[in-house]
């Protein structure tokens, strides 16, 4: 077996006084950290926890939260990352198919999870002797649960050398600065969030961490945490931009990452229009995040793409058989690379893989690549709706219905059609007190996009159900329009 130093380590001797962790007003640094490590790995001893030993940790962004998992790598455990959403049976069932040796959450949640433990044990002070200096980068290191947007949330495990290729593929793309300091306020249960904090831990730097997305928190920690680094979502963006309308980006900030599927060019203009180095990304859970990025150095034509697979990474698309397709045609995109995990576990909890014989990965969605190999998202595959035998992308409608002034968020779902056998739905919440008619939002739609992909059907409704992610729940918004 080879082991490797955990990077906490490197960074307290190299660099001790440096701010490891900013949150709610409290610095941590790098030699604090370490000892807030190596007494939660005492901690967790005490509690029976050792080496291959599943550990829930279910919380909100915190101090503790990443104290913990940096103390299970270090034992050689496995942090389950549990969304805070959880239903109790929800909740049950995972501990049914996953067996963990403990549970920690936050105390607001323990009712959800029984004979759990508070997250907050993990800060009162313990001794820890032999607390272990190198970690086996290959044995499985987290268990993180997808989006559920195709579906059913998968658990995904993740070795800490696929966590470590990520970091470093996405060092490799924007560059690492001493200074940088990378705000956290996507939740750490998912990949995007846990991402963040390995990789202020493999990099040396900060991370500033927010329990939640607040847009005029996040201008705050801009301001006066001086962050370099943002990831964000179109929806966030879009707050981000209305919550301080006058307001520019200050020059510090490096790059602002826009990931979660395609978001509307018309935004990520806007953005850029206001300073904001905007650079949209793809990834997923399987991915340990990002695995390709739009670089800071990339041409302007290529501006509205996801960009290149990262080093490290490669991305091909295929047609329906498995065949290679030309550039600029669309298909399933593939995914090979060491930051690809290898496993997800099914319901049982067996561990079932990911990849295929050559190492290529599948995933569930469409896009293209051009000639120079930068990557265009198209969609999720079980979000084209064919209408009269033409493929429609439901996000290509969404992200235009996003350009009106008045539309907060809308959604896009096939349903039955007697004519054309399916159609597009749009279902959409506006600002209070917005004026605009379906007549509206139709003529709005008809100078950008063809015929055939204007909705059939157009709704305005209150809310939109969501996802934990965020997402738009199309599957519930769909049998809403079933059951009618």
């Amino acid at each position: 077996m080879t082991t490797i130093e955990y990077p906490t380590i490197r960074w307290a001797r190299a660099i001790p006084d440096h701010p490891a962790v900013i949150t709610a007003g409290l610095v941590v640094t790098y030699r604090r950290l370490e000892a807030l490590i190596g007494s939660a790995v005492g901690t967790l001893r005490q509690h029976g926890v050792g080496p291959g030993d599943r550990v829930v940790v279910c919380g909100v962004n915190s101090l503790d939260w990443i104290v913990t998992a940096h103390a299970l790598m270090r034992l050689g455990a496995t942090l389950i990352a549990a969304r805070t959403q959880l239903l109790p049976t929800e909740a049950r069932a995972l501990m049914e198919r996953f067996h963990p040796r403990l549970v920690l959450c936050d105390p607001a949640l323990q009712d959800r999870w029984p004979s759990s433990w508070p997250l907050t044990v993990i800060s009162q002070p313990s001794s820890a002797s032999d607390v272990p200096a190198e970690i086996d980068p290959d044995s499985l290191c987290t268990i993180v649960f997808t989006s559920g947007s195709g579906g059913e949330p998968k658990g995904i495990g993740l070795t800490f050398r696929n966590h470590l290729a990520g970091a470093l593929a996405s060092a490799l793309n924007l560059g690492v600065q001493p200074d940088d300091r990378w705000l956290l306020n996507l939740p750490a249960f998912h990949i995007g969030g846990l991402a963040i904090i390995l990789r202020a831990a493999i990099y040396g730097t900060t991370v500033v961490v927010h329990d939640r997305f607040d847009p005029a928190a996040t201008w705050r920690a801009i301001r006066e945490d001086r962050v370099t680094q943002l990831s964000l979502v179109a929806t966030t963006l879009r707050r981000l931009l209305d919550v301080e309308p006058e307001s520019r980006c200050p020059g510090w900030v490096r790059s602002a990452l826009v990931g979660g599927g395609p978001a509307p060019s018309a935004l990520l203009d806007s953005a850029r229009d206001r300073g904001f180095p905007v650079l949209p990304t793809y990834g997923m859970t399987e991915t340990a995040s990002q695995i390709a990025t739009l670089a800071p150095w990339a041409p302007p034509a290529k501006r509205h793409t996801a960009g290149m697979a990262l080093p490290l990474a490669e991305i091909a698309i295929r047609d329906e058989h498995g065949q290679a397709v030309a550039a600029e045609c669309e298909g399933q995109i593939h995914l090979r690379g060491p930051m690809v995990a290898s496993a997800y576990f099914d319901r049982a909890g067996a561990a079932r893989p990911l990849a295929g014989a050559d190492g290529w990965m599948p995933t569930r969605d469409v896009g293209s690549l051009d000639q120079d190999g930068y990557l265009t998202v198209h969609g999720r595959i079980d979000q084209v709706i064919i209408s009269g035998g033409e493929k429609i992308h439901a996000e290509e409608i969404e992200n235009v219905l996003a350009e009106m002034a008045t539309v907060i968020r809308a959604a896009v779902v096939g349903v039955p059609d007697a004519e054309w056998g399916e159609a597009p739905a749009a279902m959409i919440e506006r600002v209070p007190g917005s004026a605009d008619s379906v007549e509206d939002v139709r003529a709005f739609l008809a100078v950008r996009l063809p015929r055939f992909k204007l909705p059939r059907i157009i709704e305005f409704v209150d809310g939109l159900p969501t996802l934990p992610s965020g997402k738009p729940d199309r599957q519930a918004l769909r049998e809403r329009y079933l059951t009618r």
